[in-house]
């Protein structure tokens, strides 16, 4: 896949090597450079990217958490997948307007929804935690 995205801007960074993972992700090996402690020192920085380009793991954990959780297949035909790292969540899926037309209750670990139904088009799908956190991702269905 080819995506771009940006991380850090706390910082000065410089990547050094981007290699290639078997789980189509990347895994980055970069130095940081904080010009606001000026001690003329760069610290050694590592992520780990999935297939989508999002941060699994991070040296620099304030600048990548982790997410509560990952949504696939995205684009999604008749099913997509939802792993979370929350105790419970509530999710909705709805469309560009905010409709909501879908609603199911989620469990720590692997989840499934059927998406079926859903004419092709751009949602989002939403995830509000017991604590009122809320993760947000847009998804696409597709026939």
């Amino acid at each position: 896949p080819v995506y771009e995205r940006f991380y850090g801007g706390d910082a000065r960074y410089w990547a050094f090597s981007i290699l290639s993972t078997r789980d189509g992700g990347a895994f980055v090996s970069a130095t940081r450079y904080d010009h606001n402690q000026h001690n003329n020192y760069n610290d050694v920085f590592f992520m780990k990217l999935n297939n989508q380009g999002l941060v699994t793991m991070s040296s620099h954990p304030d600048l990548c958490p982790l997410l509560p959780a990952v949504v696939y297949p995205n684009p999604a035909k008749e099913m997509l997948f939802v792993d979370l790292s929350w105790d419970k969540a509530n999710c909705s899926i709805n469309d560009m307007t905010g409709r909501e037309l879908k609603q199911v209750s989620l469990n720590n670990g692997k989840n499934s929804i059927n998406v079926a139904n859903l004419p092709p088009g751009i949602y989002f799908i939403v995830l509000k935690g017991r604590q009122n956190e809320v993760f947000t991702q847009k998804i696409i269905i597709h026939q």
